[in-house]
């Protein structure tokens, strides 16, 4: 096993929320409060208290 970080980390913030079969690609932070749809493919980081969903996730949903 490699000593060191080949595909990045992962950081999900207090409080934040994600649907069954999201898939949350490395290096992805998914901010505070936020969420991400069931089903969704995340590429970015979230910001904090957003809604995000779909296919390659870079879109922040209206409620």
């Amino acid at each position: 096993m490699p000593q060191f970080d080949v595909f990045g980390k992962i950081h999900v913030k207090d409080w934040a929320y994600i649907g069954s079969t999201s898939h949350i690609m490395p290096g992805v932070t998914v901010g505070e409060g936020s969420l991400i749809a069931a089903g969704s493919i995340v590429t970015r980081s979230v910001p904090d208290g957003e809604v995000w969903g779909g296919g390659t996730s870079s879109q922040n949903l209206q409620c």
